[in-house]
């Protein structure tokens, strides 16, 4: 099986916020306040992340979360090693994410101006012909194919819980760093992406501004990043906005 991704990514401050606490990563590549696209070709023998972080917690605090949680991805899939099984890789990320969350938690606890340091996480990692999605908070993972847009990650939030939205209804219940615990929502997504499909990875910043019809209408004119960040901010902007999109060419027809 050979398999191509062409990589379209932007993160921006938006119109509210004094400063980007979002970190974009591919591969080895980290983007704020930026744009970045490429193509890979995706072998079995090397895996490959993508991830989107939105850091929280105030200024300095979730600049620093979000850039520790990409960070932690990186060299966690650096060191993954090879033959896992699916259980062996949901539980060395679990493992990996639960030191991260303890990382942010013990320089919150030593440093009064990182208090409430946290970040979610949405990532997809490929893995010896395998894709797996994991999340954590409210960042998201969608799939776009055929003009339909669907959404694969769950929302770690009071308003997904409840049903109920409100302002004060998307509180996270769940982040690397900024609470007690952390749990991962690890899914073998691989039977559900196929030749030409596109995998859509972005923080709230896009999702809270622009509903998911919008977003599905405007990657049926055109699956590039700027139309997007464009309907977020002529929404508002209140927020942080990346976005990632992986547009997948397959050797064969299923990726399984």
């Amino acid at each position: 099986m050979s398999l191509t991704v062409r990589i379209r990514s932007v993160s921006h401050t938006g119109l509210k916020r004094k400063n980007n606490e979002d970190m974009i990563l591919i591969g080895d590549q980290f983007i704020r306040n930026g744009e970045y696209e490429s193509e890979i070709a995706v072998s079995k023998s090397s895996p490959f992340v993508f991830a989107v972080a939105d850091g929280m917690g105030g200024h300095k605090s979730g600049d620093l979360a979000s850039q520790y949680v990409a960070e932690g991805m990186r060299e966690s899939v650096k060191r993954i090693g090879t033959g896992k099984t699916n259980n062996e890789v949901k539980e060395y990320f679990e493992n990996e994410i639960s030191l991260l969350h303890t990382k942010l938690m013990e320089k919150s606890e030593s440093d009064p101006g990182l208090r409430s340091m946290g970040s979610t996480l949405v990532s997809v990692v490929f893995y010896e012909n395998r894709i797996f999605l994991i999340n954590a908070g409210d960042s998201r993972c969608y799939r776009f194919r055929n003009g339909i847009l669907r959404q694969f990650s769950n929302d770690h939030s009071l308003s997904a819980i409840t049903g109920i939205e409100r302002k004060s209804s998307k509180a996270l219940i769940n982040s690397v760093g900024g609470g007690k615990s952390v749990f991962i929502d690890f899914i073998d997504v691989t039977p559900s992406f196929t030749d030409g499909d596109t995998i859509v990875l972005c923080s709230d910043g896009l999702h809270d501004m622009v509903e998911d019809d919008a977003i599905e209408k405007t990657l049926t004119e055109s699956e590039v990043c700027e139309p997007l960040l464009q309907a977020a901010l002529d929404a508002g902007g209140a927020d942080n906005i990346s976005i990632i999109l992986l547009k997948l060419s397959v050797g064969v027809k299923e990726l399984a």
